[in-house]
């Protein structure tokens, strides 16, 4: 969900933080004159919950 300023968000998924560098200067190196303001997030672990949480039942998926 965007709000404010930002027109446009996207997610870039990396095994480590220089993979994510590499990447990350790969697209500003096309893109970075289209660029006016950047914001990055890391995201360490990502648990996925079911709804199953709903009925009482114990089961997730580790995205990490």
């Amino acid at each position: 969900y965007l709000h404010g300023v930002w027109n446009i968000g996207f997610h870039m998924w990396a095994q480590n933080v220089n993979e994510f560098h590499e990447r990350w200067n790969a697209v500003l190196k096309d893109y970075k004159r289209y660029i006016k303001e950047e914001q990055i997030s890391q995201h360490l672990k990502i648990l996925h919950l079911r709804r199953d949480y709903l009925i009482g039942k114990k089961r997730f998926k580790d995205l990490t």
